[in-house]
């Protein structure tokens, strides 16, 4: 099946565009500042037609972003032009020209329906108005095989992730230890000594790389083990005790010792600050936390 591949420029501080964004400033203003990278890149330039441009370590990042790629969403944003219902006097064709870069069709999100709008090149711009689902339906359809681009912007991408739908970001197949050396290590070029922690939302995956906790925790759940984790570390992830919990009578299911129980005393560690009860944690663990018997 195809898969929906999300590759999106961002900045140190979150931000995937400029504010006030305009025909005159389709990312916002200083939003440009963000592709700066790829602009001088040979391969960018021939997919909009330009001469010229430089073979460099981006280059192999821009050509894996495009190979395969059989269909585009993208947010009505992006295709840009006026808020609102589109003008049928002088409706909006995109911000690339009769001849877009994409060849392939592209899949508009919006709430105001309009004709498809074909282009040269085989580029067809469809606009979907009943969600986000049937967007990638059709994409799926038109793609025939091949893997779907979320090109932006901010908001499309945001409801793709949130609805977990996207199949294919860089960061797959790391562990948030990775991703935070490589991080750390990539933005080292720019900033003295960074320190970046990854926050793991939600987690799919084997047994032995979970921590389970059930019971009495203000959030019981799922969590990605990682690596010196402790039982603090567990706590400040469920939001600590409720107040039916016997947080000194829980125990450790400790998959890896062949199901041994171990005694752990939360109440003292979370509510008296007793760091002699912080134990490690390890993978497979579950972390059971009983009820008070009043």
């Amino acid at each position: 099946m195809s898969r929906l591949r999300l590759r999106i420029s961002i900045s140190l501080d979150g931000y995937v565009a400029g504010p006030r964004q305009s025909v005159e400033n389709p990312l916002g203003l200083g939003g440009m500042r963000l592709h700066e990278w790829v602009f001088p890149l040979r391969v960018w330039r021939e997919m909009h037609g330009m001469p010229g441009g430089e073979v460099t370590a981006s280059s192999k990042v821009v050509e894996a972003s495009m190979a395969n790629i059989g269909a585009t969403i993208m947010g009505r944003n992006m295709f840009g032009g006026h808020p609102g219902p589109w003008d049928r006097k002088s409706p909006w064709s995109g911000w690339w020209g009769h001849n877009p870069p994409f060849h392939h069709a592209v899949f508009v999100l919006t709430h105001h329906a309009r004709e498809p709008l074909v282009l040269e090149g085989g580029n067809t711009f469809i606009f979907v108005t009943d969600g986000i689902e049937s967007a990638l339906a059709q994409a799926r359809n038109a793609a025939a095989g091949k893997d779907i681009s979320l090109a932006g912007g901010a908001q499309a991408a945001r409801e793709y992730l949130v609805a977990g739908l996207v199949d294919d970001l860089p960061a797959l197949g790391k562990t948030p230890t990775e991703l935070e050396r490589d991080m750390e290590k990539a933005l080292g070029k720019y900033i003295r000594d960074p320190v970046v922690t990854v926050v793991v939302t939600s987690f799919v995956g084997p047994a032995n790389e979970q921590v389970r906790v059930v019971g009495e925790a203000a959030k019981p759940q799922v969590l990605p083990y990682r690596r010196n984790m402790t039982v603090l570390d567990v706590m400040i992830a469920v939001g600590g005790l409720t107040d039916f919990a016997d947080g000194n009578g829980a125990r450790i299911f400790r998959v890896a010792d062949g199901g041994k129980l171990y005694s752990v005393r939360l109440r003292d560690l979370v509510k008296r600050g007793d760091i002699s009860a912080n134990v490690e944690i390890k993978p497979g663990d579950i972390l059971i936390i009983p009820q008070s018997c009043f």
